[in-house]
């Protein structure tokens, strides 16, 4: 579903990232670990074609997509969220997610302006989507709601059903349990493993190591802007090197065994 080859990102001369490579395949939740300033955000900027890659392909059901604008991508398939949760805060829940849903395959500024039916039909299968989508969220009783009134935690909880609303093939998430309650995590990592039973690939960036090795079918650890481990979650829990050289194991007060 997505190839990443030979990935490179130079800023100001200081590489972010090296040559990184991996796979992902459809269904497949791959976590992407590593301590702060890994590279773990860069790339998923690279991917999603907000900063420019120096060398190396991104690669979407095996098409060329690097270099594409961010919208082109996101329409293509690829949807991801935010360390900080990036709602719009102004407008209810409900049309927080209708906005979403509503993205045609070609500009329709000119459409929107004249209240053309072709617009009006895209706000109604929006409507529906977004209804069935709050229906089955945590959100549900707060669809009228403001945005900026929501928790923390739930505002990125709408920003993750928000990222469905385009049945994307690939979700790319960052640090989506920060800031959650223990319910709210839960909520998450479920949604995570319903997005791979739909055989939608998931990239998950996330500090809490037991929970990216409880839902991961395989892990990539960035170090320094390069891939050093890319394994199932039992092997990589078991590396010495990586959790002591990489994750700070001691420091962080993580133990390795018995976390699957």
């Amino acid at each position: 579903m997505l190839s990443i080859e030979g990935l490179s990102v130079v800023f100001g001369g200081v590489s972010a990232l090296s040559a990184v490579s991996f796979e992902a395949m459809p269904g497949e939740v791959v976590g992407i670990i590593g301590p702060n300033g890994a590279g773990k955000t860069t790339l998923f900027n690279a991917i999603m074609g907000l900063v420019s890659v120096n060398s190396g392909s991104v690669h979407l059901e095996g098409k060329d997509i690097t270099g594409w604008p961010s919208e082109r991508i996101a329409l293509a398939g690829i949807q991801r969220t935010l360390q900080t949760p990036q709602v719009f805060q102004q407008i209810s829940v409900m049309d927080n997610l209708i906005a979403a849903g509503i993205a045609p395959k070609r500009p329709i500024l000119t459409w929107a302006a004249f209240r053309l039916p072709t617009v009006r039909r895209f706000e109604i299968d929006a409507k529906i989507r977004a209804a069935a989508e709050l229906n089955q969220s945590l959100l549900r009783e707060e669809g009228h709601k403001l945005a900026g009134d929501l928790s923390f935690g739930h505002q990125r909880l709408l920003e993750i059903y928000r990222a469905l609303m385009l049945n994307p093939k690939v979700v790319l998430l960052d640090e989506p349990l920060s800031g959650l309650t223990t319910q709210e995590s839960q909520v998450v990592l479920e949604l995570v493993r319903s997005m791979r039973a739909a055989q939608r690939t998931v990239l998950l960036v996330e500090h809490h190591l037991p929970s990216v090795l409880s839902v991961a079918d395989r892990v990539v650890v960035l170090a320094e802007g390069q891939v050093v481990a890319n394994d199932r979650p039992e092997v990589i829990q078991r590396d010495d090197t990586v959790m002591r050289v990489y994750l700070g194991e001691e420091d962080m007060g993580i133990e390795t065994t018995g976390l699957l």
